[in-house]
């Protein structure tokens, strides 16, 4: 029996038909090279039984990419349009379609950025309730909050006004993406940036300095566009219901637009093109006036409704800065209780600087700088051990061997050794948990790393580890790392990043973040809570009551507490808890009792949901430097559009609401950004930045040189007044100028900043120490130290 050869049609009417297209995409996020696509799709028809008439460009491959972007970005101004940023009581119900939905909720967004190859990048997301497409439709099944990937793009900068800029211009984009679809089209829809930005109800971020400020240039942009569209609104009743008012309105504003160009005869001879910026900036200000009376009128509940706007830091960032804070006070511990500190593990150009103090008489400044650059205790020792035994080089360290290695210790698991070598959450208090739980197998094992060598010699970072692994004090920080990882970092993971909190909302965890606070000062003032031997310890030891993570190590800890292998460990513990306690408050500060989270109502916080973390920021920063390494042609620009595709279910979208209109579309505009250079004029607008940085540092420098000689010129001139009586009928500018001068001249080491100099009677008190000194010094005379050119008079007297 003859079988009939069945044709797979890859072109539908000459064009690639959408599921080819959209296969080329689900291929391309499988690993596949765009280059093998077409051939991959033709053996997959071979397969099948079926023949392919056409092998799939690699180029036909990167517009299905672009395309599957442009969907995402339709995707998400269609969600973005049906989200309602007011509570409940204010939303006007309009009959829609029964497809489409009406999501009560409000936007918020998200964002992280790094550096890749001294390239700055920036992931953005936004976070809104979303239905289910998989049944070919909008579900009205319960709708959850949903990340939404924006964006993973370069930035010229990582300024609050850069990013600022950098959310505009992708919010702008995806708008007039949405606005000009078909789809928009037919559903009679159409969004732009203001929607958005009244929209959006919170920011979730670390809890840097540039971060807040960008939240508060948020908080301005929200406020200004929310008083223009008052504005606006009233201009257009004032047409109506106070025709008068508004042309004397209208009136005065002209006048000083006209005396601020220069008069009307300059205002006459400017054409329409050049009055318009003017005319615009006019009514933009009026709106404003206008937008803020009507906003400052409304019902104190609608206002705050309007107004609303939540900023949250991350829970990891907090938890991560929390072990920073309690490592400080731990190591200055040592120093203020006039203790011995754990053992110094001075790099090797260091180490021999300062063993050479031991056989000749070597620099005392080359001494201390090494001393000052040098590091000690558990965190040190942490970072040394994940270098050796997990650099982040795979090509270096001991990695493969010390798996091989542990195996028999760890029940034939090949475990890797703690992430240091990387910025990992909680990996330096894993690293101490790991080399304390098996100390006398790490030991082994570096005399195993030893016995194999050539030269049977540890190089110097493994020599440092042994040292460490062998002293007591650095032991001692090991352990309290250890202890607080236990009783802290894994129940406040547990109760924040576990897979069952992925709903959570960071805006109703405050009563979880003040419930730890207390169970920190509990334990500083009870530290024998960790430090007995009882099997349910916990129950009061760790921060949830449940079990420890890690029992083996806990009871390792006690043991060698007992056997008084840790010295001073409960008074180490206790300043480690207060540190950590210090950094948690101010880390915590946004759910302050009065604030605007604490003041919130269940209602609201429930309208501007954010997540826990912002894993999904960094974790697609990471994905996009991983990608960067292996595929280094992908240009970020496609890397986003696939990992917004994938990452956003469009495919899904597309196969609910597309027609064919819809892919048609799709291909058009694929091959206007595929053609326009957007890439191009994205490296070259970076490139444009940094020739500019660069010519502004050096302007800045020549500038600084041109001051700094004016200013050697000056004080060149300025001669010394050594006499007590002429000293005193000085005015202050010449006092001053007399200070500067012995600075100058270098001899007085420990001359106080002028911002200690509060006071004229204070810098005249100064001047008598140093013309009597410098009068010494010209007599041949020793001058003793200088150290009492500190303490001089307070009085504030001018």
């Amino acid at each position: 029996m003859r079988h009939k050869t069945r044709t797979f049609k890859l072109l539908h009417k000459g064009v690639y038909s959408a599921e080819t297209r959209s296969l080329a995409r689900f291929l391309v996020h499988a690993g596949c090279s765009q280059e093998s696509v077409g051939r991959v799709i033709n053996k997959i028809a071979g397969l099948a039984g079926a023949t392919s008439n056409r092998v799939m460009s690699r180029r036909s491959v990167s517009r299905a990419l672009i395309e599957g972007g442009v969907a995402s970005r339709i995707q998400l101004g269609f969600e973005i349009k049906n989200t309602n940023g007011k509570l409940d009581i204010y939303i006007n119900v309009i009959m829609i379609p029964e497809y489409l939905y009406s999501l009560m909720t409000g936007l918020t967004i998200s964002n992280d950025g790094t550096t890749h190859n001294n390239v700055n990048y920036e992931s953005r997301f936004i976070e809104l309730k979303a239905p289910s497409y998989k049944d070919g439709a909008p579900s009205d099944a319960p709708q959850k909050h949903l990340p939404r990937l924006i964006s993973v793009a370069s930035a010229v900068s990582h300024t609050s006004e850069s990013q600022i800029d950098g959310w505009r211009n992708e919010i702008t984009h995806l708008a007039d993406t949405f606005s000009q679809s078909p789809l928009a089209k037919r559903l009679g829809m159409s969004l732009d940036v203001d929607e958005f930005v009244k929209k959006l109800k919170g920011m979730h971020t670390d809890h840097a300095n540039d971060q807040k400020k960008t939240y508060r240039l948020w908080q301005e942009w929200k406020h200004q566009i929310i008083c223009s569209s008052y504005g606006f609104e009233w201009i257009e009743k004032m047409k109506e219901s106070s025709p008068n008012e508004l042309c004397f309105l209208l009136i005065s504003a002209m006048s000083k637009v006209i005396s601020h160009v220069g008069g009307g005869e300059r205002w006459d001879s400017m054409d329409a093109v050049s009055r318009q910026p003017f005319l615009t900036e006019m009514m933009e200000e009026i709106a404003q006036t206008l937008g803020t009376e009507v906003l400052n009128s409304l019902p104190p509940e609608e206002k705050r409704s309007i107004e609303l706007f939540f900023w949250a830091g991350c829970s990891m960032h907090k938890e991560l800065n929390s072990v920073k804070g309690g490592n400080t006070a731990m190591m200055n511990w040592w120093a203020g209780n006039s203790v011995t500190p754990p053992v110094l593990l001075a790099n090797k150009d260091n180490d021999a600087t300062i063993q050479l103090t031991e056989i000749v008489n070597a620099s005392a400044v080359a001494v201390q700088r090494a001393l000052e650059t040098s590091t000690r205790g558990g965190v040190k020792a942490a970072n040394l051990a994940g270098a050796i035994f997990n650099h982040k080089d795979d090509k270096k360290g001991q990695q493969d061997i010390h798996r091989l290695f542990f195996m028999q210790f760890k029940g034939g698991v090949m475990k890797k050794f703690p992430d240091t070598s990387n910025t990992r959450y909680h990996s330096h208090c894993d690293a101490a948990t790991e080399l304390l739980k098996f100390l006398e197998f790490y030991i082994e094992f570096l005399e195993f790393i030893r016995l194999n060598k050539t030269n049977s010699k540890l190089n110097h970072m493994e020599e440092n580890l042994l040292k460490a692994l062998c002293d007591p004090a650095t032991l001692t920080e090991l352990a309290v790392l250890t202890l607080y990882s236990q009783a802290v970092t894994k129940p406040y993971m547990r109760n924040i990043r576990a897979p069952s909190c992925e709903e959570l909302n960071i805006l109703d965890m405050g009563p979880l973040h003040e419930k730890l606070k207390v169970h920190i000062t509990i334990l500083i003032a009870n530290p024998e809570l960790l430090l007995n031997d009882l099997s349910d310890s916990y129950l009061h030891g760790a921060f949830d009551g449940k079990s420890w993570d890690d029992f083996a190590a806990v009871q390792t800890v006690i043991a060698m507490y007992n056997m008084g292998k840790l010295p001073h460990l409960k008074h180490v513990l206790v300043a480690f808890l207060q540190g950590a306690h210090s950094t948690w408050m101010r880390f915590t500060e946004e759910f302050a009792v009065g604030g605007l989270i604490a003041t919130s109502t269940t209602e609201e916080r429930d309208l501007t949901a954010m997540p826990t973390t912002n894993d999904i920021n960094e974790g697609m920063l990471g994905s996009w430097r991983k990608h960067a390494r292996e595929k280094p042609s992908t240009t970020v620009g496609h890397f986003s559009d696939q990992a917004a595709f994938s990452r956003n279910d469009t495919q899904e979208f597309m196969n609910a609401m597309f027609t064919d209109e819809d892919h048609a579309h799709l291909r058009h505009q694929a091959q206007k950004i595929d053609m326009s250079g957007v890439e191009r004029q994205q490296r070259e607008a970076l490139i444009q930045h940094k020739l500019d940085s660069a010519a502004a540092a050096k302007k800045k420098a020549t500038e600084k040189q041109a001051s700094n000689s004016a200013k050697e010129t000056y004080f060149a001139g300025v001669a010394l007044v050594l006499d007590q009586n002429q000293l005193v009928r000085l005015l202050d500018p010449a006092l001053k100028d007399q200070i500067e001068v012995y600075r100058r001249l270098g001899a007085e080491k420990h001359i106080p900043l002028k911002s200690h100099l509060k006071s004229k009677s204070q810098r005249l008190e100064l001047l008598k120490k140093l013309s009597a000194r410098h009068s010494a010094r010209l007599r041949g005379e020793l001058v003793p130290h200088d150290n009492d050119l500190e303490s001089h008079d307070t009085n504030d007297d001018t």
